[in-house]
């Protein structure tokens, strides 16, 4: 019985000497080189790719011809090298994505309308790059990675998803696409047409340890305010200590005396608009400052800078799940002659909010942890039949992270794993996710003591995406197989490639790799991943290039 010869075909070609097409994991297409002799006829620039062999039959549709590349061969003979590429080539051409998942501005929830779970987000690639035909089922789907998407490409959300998540996107042979667990996979397939079978012990370089790094962990915080305004030399000081601060008949300086809305006991107009500007109009955190978390108090602002203009804590809007604007509260003017000074120690009811919250307009400055108000802000007191004018008392609840204080780096929150086996004497790596974030704030349920924290939701998601970067060092049975003829062998998430060979005898063989990669049939997964985030960098880094020079122009003009 006569062994069947291998074929492949693709449009227009007349002769062919030999044909080899390795199919592998991600979104880079793979690519097909078939040597021919010259012929006089056109050779199709997009087709199906087929293999035949006996009553085997392979088709990868919708590929193209990237290049002819013409060589020498050994006897002299001129042999044209046909590159053709997958149908994978028309993913980065795909159109484009956009959105915003997972969103965790504040509380340990995400909020309301932006819960997304990983299939839910590969799907929205898929579709986005055109594809009808997917299976998920594979694909983990516990962890709730912040997403943002801004006009990025759909492949390349798709397999910066993956990465992150230990997977890997597969092309299958009946044209669908498939999303796997790298590692995961069934075993290659034994029979009596295998040719040659390879197998190794090949355990991957690994750290001796995985760290989780939790984006700037995040405290509720109730500041104390202290009264500031802007000195003629541009510097902001407590009130009482701008250089036009007026003087009483004793030579103190006080602005007890003063009227809030003219400050006509401040001749000089220059320094009377500034007291009018910013005098208990504006009012900076006051150091030193209380933190629950150190030993010591914070003597220095910057320790907290930038703070945020939200509160941990969050409520519903609209249905929507929110955090808290930052609130004021304390001891001020504004006809509750009964009103207590705030006290740091004891919190009010959430529902009822404090009872001296200021409601009217004013604005947090992040960068410097000054309030601005629209108005004065301040308190009258009797003193000898006179009223005279003094700081409010005020509170500042708001959110803010806290820096080293040795390093100025932010205190972030770390889940740490001892990888198994003997140690190397490596250092760890660091898996570094700031979509999630420890979180402190008030107890309000009664005794209204202590703090709460998010922690159970954090160690969830450490775990998770420690799960996931373990799974990279680990290896099960590493080895290679190459069968007679074209076998139908699927990439999954343990079988890496497949390549389909043909040599000018027509002798047909298939090599598939389980959880390796032979660096000598096409770049290793991570190497092509690598360029195409490169790729990715560098073009968005041109995009920001332009956008500036648009910028400077505008400016010029």
């Amino acid at each position: 019985m006569a062994v069947p010869q291998g074929l492949t075909h693709f449009g227009g070609i007349e002769s062919l000497l030999s044909a080899s097409y390795t199919l592998t994991h991600g979104i880079t297409p793979g690519v097909a080189t078939l040597y021919v002799p010259p012929q006089p006829g056109m050779v199709a620039r997009m087709g199906p790719l087929r293999f035949a062999y006996g009553s085997t039959r392979i088709t990868f549709p919708d590929c193209i011809l990237d290049k002819i590349s013409v060589e020498h061969g050994q006897d002299g003979r001129i042999i044209w090298a046909l590159h053709i590429l997958d149908r994978r080539w028309k993913w980065k051409f795909a159109g484009r994505i956009s959105g915003y998942y997972n969103v965790r501005r504040g509380g340990k929830e995400i909020i309301n309308d932006t819960e997304a779970t990983p299939r839910e987000l590969a799907k929205l690639c898929l579709k986005a790059m055109g594809e009808r035909r997917f299976n998920l089922s594979k694909m983990p789907d516990d962890a709730r990675p912040e997403i943002e998407w801004d006009y990025t490409l759909p492949a390349e959300a798709l397999a910066r998803l993956c990465d992150s998540l230990g997977c890997r996107v597969v092309l299958r042979l009946n044209n669908s696409v498939s999303v796997e667990q790298a590692g995961v996979g069934a075993a290659l397939p034994a029979g009596h047409d295998v040719l040659a079978e390879s197998a190794e012990a090949d355990p991957a370089e690994r750290p001796d340890s995985l760290i989780f790094v939790a984006g700037p962990t995040r405290y509720q915080h109730n500041f104390e305010l202290e009264a500031v305004g802007r000195d003629k030399d541009d510097t902001v000081k407590p009130v009482d200590d701008l250089s036009y601060t007026p003087r009483l008949v004793n030579g103190q300086r006080s602005w007890t005396l003063a009227d809030e809305l003219s400050f006509n006991c401040i001749l000089d107009k220059k320094y009377r608009a500034l007291a009018k500007e910013s005098v208990f109009r504006w009012y900076r955190i006051k150091t030193p400052i209380k933190a629950r978390s150190e030993e010591r108090d914070l003597t220095n602002l910057d320790r907290i800078l930038p703070i945020e203009d939200v509160q941990v804590e969050t409520w519903t809007v609209d249905g929507r799940i929110e955090p808290r604007p930052a609130w004021i509260y304390g001891r001020y003017d504004n006809g509750l002659e009964a009103a207590k000074p705030p006290e740091d120690d004891i919190y009010h009811d959430l529902k009822n909010k404090p009872q001296t919250i200021y409601t009217d307009s004013f604005g947090v400055e992040k960068e410097t942890g000054i309030v601005k108000f629209a108005e004065s802000v301040h308190r009258r007191e009797w003193l000898n039949g006179l009223s005279t004018l003094h700081p409010a008392d005020l509170r500042l609840r708001v959110a803010c992270s806290i820096r080293d204080e040795d390093t100025r780096g932010w205190k972030r929150y770390e889940v740490k794993r001892k990888m198994s086996g003997a140690n190397a004497g490596t250092l760890p790596r660091y898996l570094v996710h700031d979509d999630i974030a420890l979180q402190y704030w008030q107890n309000f349920v009664p005794p209204r003591t202590g703090m709460k924290d998010n922690k159970p939701d954090v160690d969830s998601q450490a775990k998770y995406y420690l799960d996931a970067a373990e799974q990279e060092y680990q290896w099960d049975s590493p080895c290679s197989a190459t069968y007679a003829g074209f076998k139908t062998i699927n990439p999954s998430g343990a079988v890496q490639q497949v390549t389909w060979m043909v040599d000018q005898q027509g002798f047909a063989t298939t090599r598939a790799s389980r959880n390796r990669e032979e660096l000598l049939v096409t770049p290793s997964y991570k190497e092509r991943r690598f360029t195409e985030r490169l790729h990715t960098a560098l073009k968005r880094d041109a995009k920001t290039g332009r956008q500036k020079q648009a910028d400077q122009e505008r400016g010029r003009a």
